[in-house]
């Protein structure tokens, strides 16, 4: 019973007998007019009263005619539930919900709640149609990823044989979201790892749509930096002069308080020869690979006595006799004639 366009109403008007003298008619509270031909523009529900008159002077008892317009399209906007993060991303399932009013004829049919699974940029599109065949539509947008991103690591370098590293080590990673969807927003950030054993470094990553990654971690990394510590003595003290006149051993002492020695700590060394400043030498190395030398020299060794000569006659003497001696010895020195 409704129109969404001007309506144009027609009167006509019959009597048998006398015959028609008039057609009147009344549009709501508007004054009373003849005619029997009239358009209405306005909306709403409008009220028309009509009746004739005979030529011998009867009254037609008044008909109401009802005539409802309603030219004016519904109003329609949507709902999404849950509503999306601030980069328009839901991380779950999303239901669009239209809501539709019309003031004048009323609402004839509303688009029913629609429901949204993982994709991006989903069109949702509504209608709104009242009672008069206006109509109107809307649509939504929406963005759903329910998949969590990913994330993989590595280091700058691979440790050596022993799993371990004799400089820091970078740990670098990478982030991922399933293509098409939101798009990776957080992602752990490079850490470099100094000195230190089972260290580890990782985290979570996020997407746009508020998913978090299953934690990532790079762990067991091991890193010493510190070169171990080598020392050696000799096990015997020179002479009060700072001499030796045989074989010299030097003892060694090592230690590495991280990594650990890579073997044993170095054997004995045996110092032979003569001279005034022999010196023994090692190395060591830790499990990450330092190295430290190390040389205890200043030894002092003489192997050859000293050689003495006498200054006398051959010959029988009548008298007191001086023997001259003389002692020289080519390295360390004469330290006593007797």
């Amino acid at each position: 019973g409704w129109s969404n366009n001007s309506v144009t109403v027609s009167l006509s008007a019959t009597d048998t007998a006398s015959g028609v003298a008039a057609t009147y008619y009344q549009l709501d509270t508007s004054p009373v007019a003849q005619g029997t031909r009239l358009t209405i523009d306005t909306e709403g529900v409008h009220s028309l009263q009509v009746w004739s008159v005979d030529n011998a002077g009867n009254v037609e008892a008044q008909q109401n005619v009802e005539v409802k317009i309603d030219k004016t399209a519904p109003l329609i906007s949507h709902a999404l539930s849950p509503l999306p993060n601030a980069a328009q991303w839901n991380h779950s399932d999303v239901t669009v919900t239209f809501t539709c009013t019309d003031a004048v004829s009323g609402v004839a049919s509303c688009t029913s709640p629609v429901t949204k699974g993982e994709g991006a940029a989903q069109k949702v599109d509504g209608t709104a149609v009242d009672n008069a065949g206006n109509q109107a539509t809307d649509e939504a947008t929406v963005n759903v990823d329910e998949t969590k991103p990913t994330v993989t690591g590595s280091l700058s370098a691979p440790p050596n044989a022993h799993g371990w590293f004799n400089s820091p080590v970078t740990a670098t990673f990478t982030c991922a979201d399933q293509a098409g969807l939101s798009g990776v927003a957080s992602c752990p950030a490079d850490a470099t790892l100094g000195q230190g054993q089972g260290q580890s470094a990782g985290g979570t990553a996020t997407d746009a749509a508020g998913n978090v990654s299953d934690p990532f971690t790079l762990s067991g990394i091991n890193v010493d930096t510190t070169a171990p510590t080598l020392g050696g003595a000799t096990t015997t003290a020179p002479n009060a002069n700072g001499w030796y006149n045989g074989d010299v051993t030097v003892k060694w002492s090592a230690a590495d308080n991280l990594s650990g020695l890579d073997g044993s700590v170095p054997a004995n060394s045996t110092v032979t020869g003569e001279g005034q400043n022999l010196s023994a030498s090692a190395s060591v190395s830790d499990l990450a690979g330092n190295t430290t030398n190390a040389t205890v020299g200043g030894i002092q060794i003489d192997r050859t006595s000293p050689v003495t000569t006498a200054t006398a006659p051959t010959d029988w003497q009548s008298s007191t006799v001086t023997v001259t001696l003389k002692a020289t010895d080519n390295l360390s020195g004469v330290a006593g004639t007797y």
